[in-house]
């Protein structure tokens, strides 16, 4: 499973931040309702997605950052 990850880590990112720009755009057009922890959850989505388009995504910096936005976003 871990490996399907690493492997795909690029498409998953890119899936990741056209969900955070869709959701973006369904709330900034009033299709659906404006909550606060829906803001913060899809702009976690949207910037751990850009992290995985690093290639840095190995170092101990960018794994303790992406672990902090994560239990931020939950």
């Amino acid at each position: 499973m871990l490996d399907n990850i690493l492997k795909y880590r690029r498409w998953i990112g890119v899936i990741a931040v056209l969900i955070c720009i869709w959701a973006w755009s369904v709330e900034i057009l009033g299709w659906t309702y404006v909550c606060p922890f829906c803001r913060v959850q899809r702009t976690v989505i949207g910037l751990l997605g850009v992290m995985m388009l690093f290639p840095i995504y190995g170092h101990w910096l960018t794994r303790y950052f992406a672990a902090t936005l994560g239990f931020f976003g939950a």
